[in-house]
């Protein structure tokens, strides 16, 4: 069994495999052989720390990479504003909601919060999905102080948000995810035991790192250190700081070398996630579960360039971890320069000045796609700056130009919008005009491709088709709360769950073939995992899900298919190929072939190909054909399933007069799941949900509703949106529907009658799930619910009419489940 401490975060738990990640191949033992102070001695038998605080998950410092950055605009005089900047674009929207003078940033992959700070001492939450629209506002107010000052947000595995106060004892909780502002806030996290004299340790940074909150604590008089900065360690469950020294009076935290900690970030050379790089009056290395801290860069190292005390204001790796990008005051406040230096005393070892001229006060740093991204809030020339540190130059030479001064900005983790549509469901695009069928028109044909030439017709020969294994005991659930991921195991005999046997990750989708099972990472994680169940689902291997196409930035692997020769073909939906690997020894997955196709896409080059089907030398594709840059809207009003010649890796063409090559078009938009139809025992007609449940005979190409796309209307799903799993029922006689409602703030399940004009029934709401994770095994429905709070496996008892649900449920996971399998 996987312990919560090893779920690591997405970018830590895929580094191994996807070197594009950018992650250092350092290999250097930090913060356990350090002589640097803490809170603890080294043990005299091993020459380690001893372990001051148990951690039960990695750090999360935040996105590693991203496609666009949350800016806030200021410059005292002219009203503040948010805006956001597209990394890949380069480009800036300006003023979508109005700031303040003080205005701070936190994001979520569903939220982005502004933190308004001193004399303001108000929380506004964005709503991500879709356009920026403002969800709410919370006063901040403390008994302890008329001007409490929040200082920032950090949201924490379990869902709840973390406001530390600078001018009050404590650390707010508040709960976006109520549905009324006055209801956000949960209660407080009382620092008095951590106090100074003034009565207030004037809290600002804070790290999550599974269910400890590190907090760092300033305490300061007139601005000035009374004795040392901390980190101090929280116990949130508990809601109360940890002593991490015992035999010292007084409630201890990390002691830091220097004052006013400003900034953490991930130590790349920490694979657990438990290090931290604080900058303070150099950069700090911080063993958060030892509880000691070293020098990676000195503050006397910084002097050698005239920085001192509090000029530095923000940080960044460097792409090869063993240096890194420093802000700075250069000169009289608020003029800034950018520097490069060495960690732990390397090259280069003096800090070197790399970009000047600049004004700045506030965290506007980051490293995104290779490139460093700098605020410059020269009120001459206000703009955001990108430079290349590999050609020393700025990929544009004014800079993206802001009409206001740059004040501060924070990379934007994937917008649950992006990470749903990666599975195509368009689901949280909650302005319909975004995702109303008709993008580019599919007359203009796909580029010119080097693929074989298409086969006409269908294919003559189909064969049994590759189905769900017999006799299902067990699921195989992924989970994920968009931060970390796990994989769980449910006995279903007892309704037992095996929590976190095996790492997942934020957009990860369970498979099983041939006694194997096996874990593709989707979208901006590309990567696949085969673990052996008869070893607890122990890890045998992990490999990158590359592109052909360098330009491709997510091959965004989307469903896997494995034959009895062990050869498995995985679809992408980022690119337009099939990829095809040798997994006969799942100790060593080889990449053996692509399948180009190419001449199935529409204008944009690519067929967004997902759901998979294997039937003797046909593999069938469904084939999405969306406009990527209008929100992945369909550009036909049909799905289509397209057909494979394995032997030659072309595809088949139903009509060779039109541009490039056409599938057969389905009666339905969107094809999303594939299940076979007990009712054929050669194993060559498919189940297939689009609009509608049809049956697609395999073999002779034609597709007749099972469950009419009419029938589906009558019940209120108008939006082909709304289906999103189905699977059958005891018998075979009738199916169970998950769908999303109209407004898509909730799932129901349905029983629909196969071939029978009869109404849906609705047997369960209220229900929450962002993927397929309805499975039937035997006489019981299972399913994964996401609801906030009580989220787990539900199951109800499908003899019983109607269906009861079953005790026990919902049964807990570890985190919330995201998609499931059912396995022997």
């Amino acid at each position: 069994m996987i312990s919560r401490p090893a779920l690591l975060t997405t970018a830590l738990a895929l580094a191994a495999c996807n070197p594009a990640k950018g992650d250092s191949d350092t290999d250097t033992d930090t913060g356990t052989d350090t002589d640097g102070s803490g809170t603890t001695d080294m043990s005299p038998t091993t020459g380690e720390a001893p372990v001051v605080v148990e951690l039960d998950a990695p750090c999360d410092f935040g996105p590693d990479d991203a496609t666009e950055l949350a800016l806030v605009t200021n410059d005292f005089v002219a009203p503040a504003g948010l805006g956001r900047v597209a990394v890949g674009d380069l480009s800036v929207t300006a003023d979508i909601l109005p700031a303040t003078t003080d205005t701070v940033l936190g994001a979520t992959a569903e939220w982005l919060v502004m933190v308004h700070r001193f004399g303001q001492n108000r929380i506004d939450v964005i709503d991500r999905a879709g356009e920026w629209l403002l969800r709410g506002s919370a006063d901040v107010t403390h008994p302890a102080s008329d001007d409490p000052n929040p200082q920032g947000v950090t949201f924490a595995a379990d869902g709840l948000a973390y406001v530390p106060l600078f001018a009050a004892p404590a650390v707010q909780i508040y709960d976006f995810s109520a549905a009324e502002s006055s209801a956000w806030l949960q209660g407080e996290i009382d620092l008095s035991p951590v106090a100074d004299a003034d009565g207030s340790p004037e809290a600002g940074v804070a790290l999550a790192c599974g269910g400890v909150l590190f907090v760092g604590i300033q305490r300061l008089v007139d601005f000035a250190p009374v004795d040392s900065s901390y980190l101090v360690a929280v116990d949130l469950a508990g809601r109360a700081v940890l002593d991490l020294d015992d035999a010292t009076e007084g409630v201890q935290g990390i002691a830091l070398l220097g004052p006013y900690p400003k900034q953490l970030r991930r130590d790349p050379a920490d694979a657990s996630g438990h290090t931290a790089l604080v900058l303070t009056s150099g950069v700090e290395r911080v063993d958060l579960s030892h509880g000691t801290s070293e020098w990676a860069v000195t503050p006397e190292v910084l002097a050698e360039a005239g920085i001192d005390g509090f000029d530095p204001q923000a940080f960044v790796l460097a792409q090869d971890g063993a240096s890194l990008f420093l802000t700075a005051t250069d000169g009289e406040f608020p003029s800034a320069a950018v520097f490069m230096v060495g960690l732990d005393g390397g090259e280069p070892a003096a800090p070197i000045k790399v970009l000047a001229g600049l004004n700045s006060g506030e965290k506007m740093l980051e490293r995104l796609g290779g490139n460093l991204w700098i605020g410059d809030a020269n009120s001459a020339d206000p703009r955001v700056r990108v430079y290349d540190p590999a050609t020393q130059n700025e990929l544009l030479g004014d800079g993206l130009k802001t009409a206001v001064a740059p004040w501060t900005f924070i990379p934007c983790p994937e917008s649950q919008v992006l990470m749903h549509m990666s599975v195509r469901t368009c689901t949280f695009a909650l302005v319909a005009a975004a995702c109303d069928v008709g993008g580019a028109p599919v007359e203009e044909g796909p580029p010119a491709s080097d693929a074989p030439t298409p086969i006409a017709g269908w294919p003559r020969e189909v064969g049994a088709c590759v189905g769900e294994p017999a006799a299902p005991t067990r699921l195989l659930v992924t989970t994920t709360d968009f931060a970390t991921g796990g994989v769980s195991a449910v006995t279903l005999a007892d309704f037992r769950a095996d929590a976190d046997v095996a790492l997942g990750s934020t957009d990860a989708k369970p498979f099983w073939f041939g006694g194997v099972a096996y874990v593709l990472h989707r979208y901006g994680l590309d990567a696949l995992d085969v673990l052996d169940p008869d070893d607890g689902f122990r890890l045998l291997a992990q490999r990158a899900i590359v592109a052909d196409d360098p330009a491709v930035v997510s091959a965004n692997p989307h469903a896997l298919v494995v034959g009895e020769d062990g050869r498995g073909y995985v679809s992408l939906f980022g690119a337009p190929e099939v990829q095809v690997w040798d997994l006969a020894d799942g100790t060593d997955p080889k990449l053996t072939g692509r399948i180009d196709l190419g001449r199935l896409a529409d204008a944009d080059g690519n067929p967004e190909a997902s759901d998979l089907l294997l039937c003797g030398g046909v593999l069938f594709v469904a084939i999405d054909r969306v406009d990527q840059d209008a929100g992945l809207v369909p550009n036909e009003p049909r799905a289509r399933l397209a057909a494979v010649d394995l032997e030659s890796g072309a595809v088949h063409d139903l009509d060779p007069q039109a541009p490039g090559a056409q599938g057969l078009a389905l009666l339905g938009a969107w094809a999303r799941q594939f299940r076979l139809d007990p009712a054929d025992p050669t194993g060559r007609t498919a189940l297939v949900l689009t609009t509608g449940l049809e049956r697609v005979d395999l073999s002779s190409g034609t597709s007749a509703w099972a469950v009419s796309e009419a029938r589906l209307q009558a019940a209120g799903l108008t939006d082909y949106r709304q289906p999103q799993a189905f699977d059958l029922g005891p018998g075979g006689a009738d199916v169970y529907l998950a769908a999303y409602r109209a407004d898509f703030g909730e799932l129901a399940l349905f029983r629909a009658a196969l071939d029978r004009d009869e109404p849906l029934v609705e047997l369960a709401a209220g229900l929450q799930s962002v993927e397929q994770s309805l499975e039937v095994v035997g006489d019981v429905l299972y399913f994964g619910d996401r609801a906030h709070g009580t989220s787990g496996l539900r199951a109800w008892d499908l003899r019983q009419d109607p269906p009861a649900p079953l005790p026990g449920a919902p049964l807990a996971l570890g985190l919330a489940p995201y998609a499931a399998v059912a396995i022997p």
